[in-house]
This record gives C-alpha cells, sequence and structure tokens, in this order.
C-alpha cells in the first residue's frame, strides 16, 4: 500500500496577487452592475395597466355590438304570453 507520508507536503493552493486588496472593490463593482441591469423603465411599470385598459375596451364593445347585432337580427329568444280568448264558462 501507498503511505502518505510520500506525498510531498506543499500549498498547492494559491490566491491571485492583491485578492484581498481588490476583493472589496469587486464586490462594490458587481452590485452596482446588478443594479443597474435591473432598473425598471417607466414603459414597463405601466405595461400591465395599459393591457388591462386595452382588454376592458375590446370586452365593452364586444358586448356593444354584439348585443346591437343581436337585437337588430331578433334572435333574442322573446317569451310569449299565450291569451286565452275564450274562457271555459263555469
Amino acid at each position: 500500500m501507498h503511505s502518505l507520508d510520500n506525498i510531498p507536503k506543499e500549498n498547492n493552493f494559491k490566491t491571485p496577487n492583491n485578492y484581498i486588496n481588490n476583493l472589496s472593490q469587486e464586490i462594490i463593482n458587481k452590485i452596482e452592475y446588478e443594479e443597474s441591469k435591473n432598473k425598471t423603465s417607466f414603459f414597463q411599470y405601466i405595461k400591465p395597466y395599459i393591457y388591462l385598459i386595452a382588454s376592458m375596451i375590446i370586452l365593452i364593445l364586444a358586448i356593444k355590438f354584439g348585443l346591437n347585432k343581436l337585437v337588430k337580427d331578433k334572435t333574442i329568444i322573446k317569451h310569449k304570453i299565450e291569451i286565452n280568448e275564450n274562457p271555459k264558462e263555469k
């Protein structure tokens, strides 16, 4: 079997030069970049409301013109009341 004594005892993990000195500035730069990337424009803020208003207008127009078409074509079912002109006499 191999023994661990034969493995050289040296540190193979190294950090780049000035890593600790530049670390805080690199973190700040990344945070500023992410914040600038996530800014929402005015249009992005009002876009859901524009879609809501547009859908309401479409719905109102569809109901208005749809009902007008039904009334003009007389396709609405009308209930007829039958009147008996010759009632049975008692």
